[in-house]
């Protein structure tokens, strides 16, 4: 199914797009309009620029959620139910994240944020739950976790999260990870989580959260 050959008003309050049993394929095309999107299907594909403002895109895809060349998405938050989720369009800017949980984790997780931060919070789903490796990146901005990220990963790399990921070497840049409220990082005891931030004085609760400063 191809969305790109529908035409969608800005004044449209909402659009869902398949069944929570769907097992087709999807390709997302431009898509401008004020309410939430819900796009349930096997495969994903944002082809085009997905826009809701100040609303939220839902992606549900049984098999893999990509972005093409031209792909990305413009919301103020974006809920990932399952898949293996690779959304890393330079152009994506959402201001709130979230995907899988205790019971159905994400295969993993690839997501690039242009700017202005990000927050790993509360969409419903609330946190980040992947079995795979966890990999998020401002290009611009703060990365802020707020609810919980976890990996279940057993070995290896399985948690990588940068603030401000395209600035250059021995520059603090413009963006600091800052973990509060109910945000922690878990992965397992064969794993390791990297993290990647500004100035160590404005990273809030990164030095507890990686166990101390001989971890820094």
């Amino acid at each position: 199914f191809d969305t790109s050959t529908l035409d969608y008003s800005s004044d449209v309050t909402g659009l869902t797009i398949g069944k929570a049993t769907n097992n087709q394929d999807v390709t997302i095309g431009a898509v401008a309009i004020d309410g939430p999107l819900t796009v349930y299907g096997n495969n994903i594909l944002v082809s085009g620029a997905v826009n809701v403002g100040n609303n939220t895109v839902k992606l549900s895809g049984s098999g893999n959620v990509t972005d093409g060349v031209n792909g990305y998405i413009i919301a103020e938050s974006l809920a990932l139910l399952d898949g293996n989720v690779t959304l890393n369009n330079t152009s994506n800017n959402v201001a709130t994240i979230a995907g899988g949980d205790n019971t159905t984790k994400l295969g993993g997780l690839n997501y690039v944020d242009a700017s202005g931060g990000l927050e790993i919070g509360s969409v419903n789903p609330d946190g980040i739950y992947s079995s795979g490796l966890i990999e998020i990146a401002t290009l611009s901005g703060d990365l802020e976790v707020t609810q919980p990220i976890v990996s279940t990963l057993a070995t290896g790399d399985a948690v990588k999260l940068y603030a401000d990921k395209d600035e250059e070497a021995e520059n603090a840049g413009d963006g600091n990870i800052k973990i509060t409220d109910n945000g922690s990082i878990t992965v397992e005891s064969g794993a390791r989580a990297l993290l990647y931030s500004g100035k160590e004085s404005e990273s809030t609760g990164v030095q507890t959260e990686v166990g101390g400063e001989s971890n820094t």
